[in-house]
């Protein structure tokens, strides 16, 4: 299960945002779990205001989202209570809903292709200790089907290992930056659309784009707790190219010739 938290804030002192705008959101999410003890070891992505300055009123309002899985139990009402306990901010709206997750779909072992256009926020990886702020089709089916599992309670990994290898990058318009997260410290991303292409068995093809529906609520990648890989949009589309087998997969997960 997901549950999903809607937060409005109403500013009340003078801030100066020195920081990612992702990273403030994660700081008022930190601030109000101390202010009630509690200490967030457990999974969550915050989803970042669209719009932050670099210098915000009083009176301003900034929206974000804060996503839970897995073992949450009373973590979304942890929050809304210690939103109360922040000096620097006055909350409007706190609401929580819940996101029951489907079972996968089952598909045939017939191949199929699967084109598909990821519209990513600040987006980094980690490789032994190494930031990687490049796209990567491999590492985003790793994070995906690992996230699955937490929210699931099933351990997924065995269709991230078939489905990794038969999915690659093939385009898109990414762009690149560093994002400052504290004072003389940022952290390197990529954002921007990205383009994914596979071929693979229909079942396989199928649990892809089932993970992939949940994907806006968890992010990809790392550090998705301070606001990064965060994914705006997922497009399934016909391949804009020939492909060698006799089907692929649309949005709505049905076969077309």
């Amino acid at each position: 299960m997901i549950t999903s938290v809607d937060v409005v804030l109403q500013i009340t002192e003078l801030k100066k945002i020195r920081v990612w705008k992702g990273v403030f959101a994660a700081k008022v999410v930190f601030d109000a779990f101390k202010s009630v003890d509690v200490d967030p070891d457990f999974p969550f992505h915050v989803v970042p205001p669209e719009k932050l300055s670099t210098e915000v009123k009083p009176g301003t309002e900034v929206s974000f989202k804060v996503n839970f899985w897995g073992e949450v139990a009373s973590a979304p009402a942890k929050l809304a209570e210690g939103l109360l306990n922040v000096e620097y901010v006055l909350p409007i709206k706190v609401d929580v809903k819940t996101v029951e997750v489907e079972s996968p779909p089952k598909g045939g072992d017939e191949p199929v292709a699967v084109f598909f256009r990821v519209t990513h926020g600040p987006t980094l990886y980690r490789f032994h200790g190494a930031w990687v702020p490049l796209p990567s089709a491999p590492r985003a089916v790793y994070s995906l089907f690992k996230r699955m599992s937490e929210v699931t309670g099933t351990d997924l990994k065995g269709y991230a290992d078939s489905i990794s290898s038969k999915v690659e990058v093939v385009g898109g318009r990414p762009r690149f930056s560093t994002f400052k997260i504290h004072k003389g410290d940022e952290l390197p991303a990529f954002f921007g659309r990205v383009s994914y292409y596979g071929i693979m068995e229909e079942d396989l093809a199928l649990k892809l784009l089932w993970a992939l529906k949940y994907s806006h609520y968890f992010g990809l990648g790392s550090n998705v707790s301070l606001g990064f890989g965060d994914v705006k949009e997922v497009k399934v589309e016909k391949p804009p190219f020939e492909v060698p087998v006799k089907k692929y997969l649309t949005s709505s997960t049905s076969s077309e010739s």
